[in-house]
């Protein structure tokens, strides 16, 4: 099967190890609708 290959390649595949995870936190004062509805806009 064909694939692409660049310049960078590696990086860009791998580049989602190098981003730190963080935990997004509700803040209640910013809300609005029903809380626990399950609709979300980050």
């Amino acid at each position: 099967m064909p694939t692409l290959n660049w310049i960078g390649k590696e990086a860009v595949v791998n580049h989602h190890l190098q981003v730190p995870f963080h935990l997004l936190k509700d803040v209640p004062d910013l809300s609005c609708g029903d809380p626990g509805s399950g609709n979300l806009v980050v």
